[in-house]
């Protein structure tokens, strides 16, 4: 308190002490529990491999497969080709053989009809087994070269059967029977050959031994009528046909007897 001012200060106020803390202070909260997941939405998808391998591989099987099928299929095509051209030309072969089976049956026919014996055969049945003989040189001389161009047919056709072997492996059963089929016809067309050359010379030999029969029958008719210029000259022309008969005995298929 001072003269100035009489009146006296306020009192300071008085702060309580702090409460002494109790022996049985309750426990510390709990922290707070973390928010439970999400059950509502799925959990993501896991990510999804590539496709590119397995569609190769799948266009790879496909590929083999094809290419398979191709070879077998191409295969059977081309080999049945090759056997039917073989076949065709085998039997046109065949055909050209009967024909000429068929002619040598006529002509043999026909000489065993006529009466060739030369002790007995007259005039007329001579002059017969000339033509037959020269029908059968000319008709063996005609079918030679039907024979050669059916042999090389087969041969051209034997080659083909072993072309492309690769793609023919599965068939060769097949193409080994008509090559087989082909072997052998190529071999009777041999032996016909022989016998076309011998033929040629059996006939034209024997037309002239009928020729030299025919000169003795008109040297023979000429000296009964006395007529001596037919007789020079039916000797004259027997003296040719003998010569050229022995020329044509020694040739190679002519019977030695």
């Amino acid at each position: 308190m001072s003269i100035e001012n009489p009146t006296p200060p306020a009192p300071e106020a008085q702060v309580p002490p702090p409460p002494a803390p109790s022996p049985y202070a309750p426990p510390p909260a709990p922290a707070p529990y973390a928010a439970p997941p999400a059950y509502g939405a799925p959990p993501p998808p896991p990510a999804r491999r590539g496709r590119g391998p397995l569609i190769a591989i799948v266009l790879v099987v496909l590929l083999v497969i094809l290419v398979g099928g191709g070879y077998v299929v191409g295969g059977f095509a081309y080999a049945n080709s090759k056997v039917n051209s073989a076949t065709n030309a085998y039997n046109k072969v065949v055909d050209h053989e009967n024909a000429l089976t068929d002619l040598f049956n006529k002509l043999d026919a026909q000489f065993q009809s006529n009466n060739n014996d030369p002790a007995s055969a007259s005039s007329a049945s001579i002059k017969q087994d000339k033509t037959l003989n020269l029908q059968l040189a000319s008709q063996s001389k005609t079918a030679q070269p039907t024979v050669e161009s059916d042999d090389q047919a087969l041969a051209n056709a034997d080659s083909s059967l072993n072309e492309n072997s690769w793609l023919t492996a599965l068939s060769k059963s097949s193409l080994d029977k008509s090559a087989t089929r082909i072997n052998h016809a190529r071999a009777a067309l041999a032996v016909a050959k022989t016998i076309l050359a011998d033929s040629i010379l059996y006939g034209t030999f024997y037309a002239s031994v009928d020729d030299a029969a025919l000169d003795l029958d008109a040297l023979d008719t000429a000296a009964n009528a006395g007529d001596l210029n037919a007789v020079d000259s039916a000797v004259q022309t027997l003296k040719s046909d003998v010569a050229k008969a022995i020329q044509q005995d020694k040739a190679p298929g002519v019977a030695s007897e």
